[in-house]
């Protein structure tokens, strides 16, 4: 009967086991009361172990912690973290034809951001990325990291640039209504040259061919041509595959007048 009747009265569960304080240990940087606020259990309130595990993942999800766990020992809640250690420089090395300047400008990791090796990969990619719409399309990067004296990270794009991937020809077959001169300057892309440091486009890009395919249908059907069809860039390289042969095949359809 005593049982059943602390079995009614809330806290009074037989072998429930109440929290009667909180530590925390690793903690550096992180204020302890900020690690508190993110953990449900509270000193005096009975132990909760799906409270434990919420505040585990809590954790986690603020990026500041590389380690989190958590044990409880007669009534002592113990939280020991491992801090994700914070960013103390990011550089990039061996970069000669790209300022360096235009490079800082794609990272979005900075100094005092916390490190981690997913952001460090994903900014590696993005100036590998920046460098393939610049037609390096071999160009590598490579994030190394070291730990400095105060415990900081210092994050390095190491860069192996490859050369520009040119494009040798551009071609409309199936054009006849426009000369290919007329197509040549409808598209951005254009034909590697001796003046290619007066063009912008003279170079392989992918993204930039999707647009040149809807400019060349946007050029028939304000011409005319309704039922013209531009189909994607069929892209070749060459024997030594140092340059790129770009066609766009095109349906012209019949002509209407406007």
């Amino acid at each position: 009967m005593l049982l059943a009747l602390l079995a009614e009265v809330p806290g009074l569960v037989a072998g429930e086991e109440r929290v009667s304080r909180i530590d925390v240990v690793g903690a550096q940087s992180v204020e302890r009361d900020s690690i508190l606020s993110r953990i449900e259990l509270k000193p005096g309130s009975p132990y909760d172990a799906a409270a434990a595990d919420r505040a585990i993942l809590a954790l986690y999800a603020t990026g500041f912690f590389s380690d989190v766990r958590l044990q409880q020992r007669g009534g002592v809640v113990t939280v020991t973290v491992v801090e994700t250690p914070v960013i103390g420089s990011v550089t990039v090395q061996g970069n000669a034809e790209v300022e360096k300047s235009k490079l800082e400008a794609v990272l979005t990791l900075k100094p005092r951001n916390r490190y981690s090796a997913a952001k460090a990969k994903a900014e590696a990619q993005r100036l590998r990325d920046y460098y393939r719409s610049l037609g390096r399309l071999t160009t590598t990067v490579e994030p190394k990291v070291t730990l400095e004296a105060n415990g900081q990270m210092a994050v390095v794009f190491v860069i192996a640039e490859g050369p520009v991937t040119k494009i040798e020809a551009i071609t409309f077959p199936g054009a006849k209504a426009f000369s290919t001169l007329e197509l040549k300057n409808v598209v951005t892309t254009s034909e590697s040259g001796i003046f290619d440091f007066l063009k912008t486009a003279a170079f392989f890009d992918a993204e930039r061919l999707k647009l040149d395919r809807d400019l060349l249908q946007r050029h028939y059907l304000k011409n005319g041509f309704p039922d013209a069809h531009v189909k994607e860039a069929e892209v070749t390289k060459n024997d030594a595959g140092t340059g790129y042969r770009i066609a766009f095949a095109v349906d012209e359809g019949p002509r209407y007048q406007m």
